[in-house]
């Protein structure tokens, strides 16, 4: 314990261990960001078991971060005593973790959703069939049509037999499928 106090120039061992915690965290949350900049992230998940929320290694290092500097400056800026700095620095740990839990989990919700596509923002859109459709909506043609922002290859079913190449439009949706009609063709 005196090679810490030595090294961090401190009088206090519990200071000291602050002073460790917070520069190793810190450090090592550093080599993790050059490392996840350069391509060669090693970030690992571990699981809680509380409703599937998982804790990443840089949550832990988050954590260990806030615990080490709240007690670091609990040392530098106030008089408190030892159990009060060390009941600080813990709730300020707790609450970077529940803070990367929260946040970490809006963030994954938000990219699940983003690539879902929701079948009905296809209704009234026009599109080209790509597989020819038959008649009577027993069996599947597919369809090629731009849905919210991406270029997609669909099941489509109709009323009528619609051949590859033709223009359709998109009027319903039955179950996984799309339900078109042709768009007559204007003639001059």
């Amino acid at each position: 314990m005196d090679f810490l106090k030595e090294l961090f120039g401190t009088s206090s061992s519990f200071e000291a261990i602050y002073w460790a915690i917070a520069v190793s965290a810190t450090g090592l949350m550093g080599l993790k960001s050059i490392l996840s900049f350069i391509g060669l992230d090693l970030d690992a998940d571990f699981e809680l078991g509380l409703d599937g929320d998982e804790i990443s290694v840089s949550a832990i290092l988050t954590v260990l971060m806030t615990i080490g500097w709240s007690g670091v400056l609990g040392y530098k800026l106030t008089s408190y005593n030892d159990l009060v700095i060390l009941i600080t620095a813990s709730v300020a740990g707790v609450a970077s973790l529940g803070a990367s839990i929260f946040i970490g989990g809006r963030l994954k919700k938000e990219l699940e959703h983003s690539g879902n596509i929701d079948l009905k923002n296809a209704i009234g859109k026009t599109a080209k069939v790509y597989l020819t459709i038959p008649a009577g909506k027993a069996e599947k043609g597919q369809i090629e049509i731009e849905l919210q922002g991406r270029l997609k290859i669909m099941d489509a079913i109709s009323e009528n037999l619609i051949p590859s190449g033709a223009s359709v439009i998109v009027y319903d949706v039955n179950e996984h499928s799309l339900v078109v009609e042709p768009i007559p063709s204007v003639e001059s």
